[in-house]
């Protein structure tokens, strides 16, 4: 039977790891190894995992450090031993058929990834919505469109992975904001031959509260990693194949949210701000709506005022939500 490894990074995570890996041992599929990797966590994450470990001989916990989750994720992945590759965040959890399902998904099309359906819910378990992944075709360009265009989950959890495919990423560890993006690229890029299949069942639980990492992190956390991807796709000679989707990726949901986080210090690179709008906006302009043109360009030539813009326009925003509720 092929060997599925579990991989769990933990900080600050007591409160729900227990639901966390008691799924992971309810699975259907048994030819698992689960690998807890605890990431310096100040809490009790690591009393909960060493007890489950007394009791389960397929848990394997190491307790480190903490040295963000790009590096916790690798650690995890050198100490697995599975054909298979499965990555699940502390605070969720999954379904008890999940590794079932995407083991027969991957061999039924022969496939190097198969990504399952997530369900998006709060702390109390009641739906807020879900995500069922498309792919348009077969080939590595069809992918990064997807991705950028997020028809293809960018998340690297939820999703099993065969072992070769995964061993060249390696997400440096300064990248602690779209971390999950940046090594979907380079699974994308780096493999030399690479299928991704879709198994349309909502499989992962993804618990949505105020405290998680991407509600908290600074604005110059944002901008990095999409500079890294840049580099790859221009590397890899593919960045021409993508760039539509690609430059939409990069003005809308990176670099508006950038500046709308109060983002400055790309802004002061005059000369990063004028090749930016020349090579992403130009191609992307026709594919905005008034609104989003007129804020980004403001920011190219005002930012003050543009700043203010964005406040009062995402306050309109969200008045107009609760009134549409």
């Amino acid at each position: 039977m092929d060997k599925v490894s579990i991989i769990i990074p933990v900080y600050k995570a007591a409160e729900f790891l227990p639901r966390c890996i008691d799924s992971c041992i309810n699975q259907t599929y048994h030819n698992i190894e689960i690998i807890i990797v605890i990431d310096g966590s100040p809490d009790n994450s690591y009393e909960i995992a060493k007890s489950y470990r007394e009791k389960y001989n397929r848990l394997l916990v190491i307790n480190k450090a903490n040295e963000g989750l790009p590096k916790t994720r690798r650690i995890g992945f050198e100490n697995s031993t599975g054909d298979y590759i499965f990555h699940l965040d502390s605070d969720d959890y999954i379904e008890p058929v999940t590794i079932d399902l995407l083991l027969k998904t991957l061999h039924n099309e022969n496939a190097d990834v198969v990504v399952g359906g997530t369900r998006y819910e709060n702390r109390t378990g009641i739906y807020i919505t879900s995500w069922l992944s498309k792919v348009s075709g077969s080939s590595k360009t069809d992918y990064l469109n997807d991705l950028f265009s997020l028809k293809l989950q960018s998340n690297i959890w939820g999703r099993l992975i065969k072992r070769k495919i995964f061993e060249p990423v390696f997400v440096p560890s300064q990248y602690n904001c779209g971390e999950d993006v940046l090594a979907n690229v380079m699974m994308i890029c780096y493999a030399p031959n690479i299928k991704i299949s879709v198994e349309p069942t909502l499989l992962y639980h993804y618990v949505v509260y105020n405290e998680s990492l991407t509600n908290t992190w600074p604005a110059e956390a944002f901008m990095p990693f999409t500079e890294e991807i840049a580099k790859i796709l221009i590397e890899s000679g593919l960045e021409e194949n993508v760039m539509k989707s690609w430059a939409y990726s990069r003005v809308v949901n990176s670099w508006r949210y950038y500046l709308r986080r109060g983002g400055k210090t790309y802004l002061r690179d005059k000369k990063f701000v004028h090749d930016f709008y020349c090579k992403y906006f130009q191609i992307v302009k026709d594919r905005l709506t008034f609104i989003e043109r007129f804020e980004l360009i403001l920011y190219k030539y005002n930012q003050p005022i543009a700043w203010n813009f964005s406040r009062i326009y995402l306050k309109f925003l969200k008045i107009a939500k609760q009134f549409s509720n």
